[in-house]
């Protein structure tokens, strides 16, 4: 699933819904302004895919139309999420 505004300065729109319902993502180059740490996570769980051009887009269709690579990549993206179930209590927990 393309995400949309990692070409803008903004970032990325939100990639948790699709990562929760098991879709590789794939986004522009603009994730890593600190917002977007589920995209770093995506990315090194081979769950996402980062592109800097309309060419990098169509590469990353191709691998995931490999029904290995989509396959892998969504268990991957859904495990990421399964792992930071309880993010935010743990976070207030030691902030407070």
């Amino acid at each position: 699933m393309y995400i949309g505004g990692g070409f803008s300065k903004n970032g990325i729109h939100n990639i948790m819904e699709p990562a929760v319902a098991s879709n590789p993502v794939i986004f522009g180059p603009n994730y890593s302004n600190g917002n977007f740490f589920e995209a770093e996570e995506l990315l090194r769980a081979s769950s996402a895919y980062a592109v800097n051009s309309t060419d990098e887009l169509m590469e990353s269709f191709n691998k995931l139309s490999q029904t290995n690579i989509y396959n892998f990549a969504s268990k991957s993206s859904r495990k990421v999420i399964q792992n930071n179930i309880g993010s935010t209590d743990k976070l207030l927990s030691r902030i407070v």
